[in-house]
């Protein structure tokens, strides 16, 4: 599209809709993992490393 030189605030509006929806994904994914793998690892011997790795993850998306 930049090549094909459309109009610049059309390219803004897509790439923020892009952006809206992989956030929408982003937490639906997080919610799912919390929801069918918090359970499997809290409370275990694993429960260091999952919170750790969330801690990563969510540190990640407010980038």
């Amino acid at each position: 599209m930049i090549e094909d030189d459309e109009y610049c605030p059309k390219l803004l509006q897509i790439a923020l809709a892009m952006k809206g929806h992989m956030e929408h994904v982003q937490g639906q994914v997080l919610e799912s993992h919390l929801k069918t793998c918090a359970s499997k690892n809290l409370g275990t011997a694993k429960e260091e490393q999952f919170i750790d790795e969330l801690v990563k993850v969510i540190g990640l998306s407010t980038r």
